[in-house]
């Protein structure tokens, strides 16, 4: 899957000044060679780097900082709410000129306790 989307960042006809709008975060690895592939690029202005927490977040742009001190890149958690996240973005650095999905990280959802009934002897 990595693949077809690297091949579709590199063929994709951008013009000068593109926002990229890149979501995953379950691969941090693939999610941060795309990203440096994005930025590698002099047609893309900003990519806009959306993942669920700031652990990954942290992990996929740090070899990127420099862009971060530019402005090409900018991070924005999205913990639980993926779509006000996206709202969030699109306000602050407006439209995407390409959105890239992929699956955001897992995150281990707590147990409610709160139904289970405790019997004593």
């Amino acid at each position: 899957m990595f693949r077809a989307i690297a091949a579709a960042a590199s063929t994709a006809e951008l013009h000068p000044g593109q926002i990229i709008f890149l979501i995953g975060g379950e691969n941090p690895e693939g999610l941060s060679n795309l990203l440096g592939a994005y930025l590698g690029r002099p047609d893309v202005e900003r990519v806009v780097l959306l993942t669920a927490t700031p652990v990954v977040a942290a992990r996929v742009a740090a070899p990127y900082a420099d862009y971060r001190e530019d402005g090409r890149l900018v991070t924005v958690l999205a913990g639980d709410d993926i779509d006000g996240a996206l709202g969030a973005a699109r306000r602050g650095w407006g439209e995407p000129d390409a959105m890239i999905t992929m699956p955001l990280e897992r995150r281990p959802i707590a147990p409610d306790f709160s139904s289970w009934a405790i019997a004593a002897d």
